[in-house]
């Protein structure tokens, strides 16, 4: 199996930045402080660093993710990787959420995601019986 760019309707498509986000949720300044010094942690360079090469998120700190100090051994050893996630950096937005039958949407598309990974279907074939679905949704 092999890693490839995230498919896009067009060139100038952009895609929803997603999946990461830290929250503090606390009035407590003693639990404020030590969150604080998490959230430092954790989108700062070793926390980055952590997050990338364990669960293959891109980093959330692109200070980190232009850093090669920090992440150089892992792209090293994961060129794929590299080629596919770093030239969508710049197409990265918001996070979109469907306007009707959100939830089944969004069963469709992780269902098409594991047929093509698990081999059970061919991307293209996929894509195309995931867009009939999905917009079959959204009427």
């Amino acid at each position: 199996m092999k890693v490839g760019s995230y498919p896009q309707s067009s060139a100038d498509a952009f895609l929803p930045a997603a999946g990461n986000g830290i929250v503090m949720l606390t009035a407590d300044p003693e639990k404020q402080a030590a969150a604080w010094e998490y959230i430092k942690f954790a989108t700062g360079p070793i926390g980055q660093n952590v997050m990338l090469t364990r669960t293959g998120y891109s980093s959330v700190n692109t200070n980190v993710l232009n850093d090669p100090k920090t992440t150089e051994t892992f792209y090293s050893e994961n060129p794929e990787f590299v080629k596919a996630t770093t030239p969508l950096m710049s197409k990265l937005t918001g996070w979109y959420s469907f306007p009707k039958n959100n939830s089944e949407i969004i069963k469709a598309i992780e269902d098409a995601c594991y047929r093509v990974v698990t081999g059970k279907a061919q991307p293209k074939t996929e894509l195309k019986e995931l867009a009939a679905r999905v917009n079959g949704l959204l009427q």
